[in-house]
């Protein structure tokens, strides 16, 4: 039953942790500039992509700055404007 209990608050502990960036993800939208992504999010890890498609990549962490499970976010963008985004 403790570890029950104990593993439960630190699902819990994590999920909070998790709020910031949970919060700025959800800032994201159709439409948005890079610069504007960038204000919200910082920048990417990496940019990929060719002629007017680019892809913003992003590592989510949690409010200590600790990678949670590796979970990659992708900003797609189609002349210099956010199309989709999600993992």
């Amino acid at each position: 039953m403790l570890k029950k209990v104990l593993a439960l608050a630190a699902a819990a502990l994590l999920l909070v942790g998790c709020s910031t960036s949970a919060k700025r993800l959800a800032q994201i939208s159709p439409g948005m500039t890079k610069v504007e992504v960038i204000s919200v999010l910082g920048n990417p890890e990496s940019v990929s992509g060719q002629g007017s498609a680019e892809v913003f990549t992003y590592t989510l962490s949690n409010s200590w700055n600790a990678p949670v499970w590796n979970t990659k976010y992708h900003v797609y963008f189609n002349d210099g404007k956010v199309v989709r985004y999600g993992n």
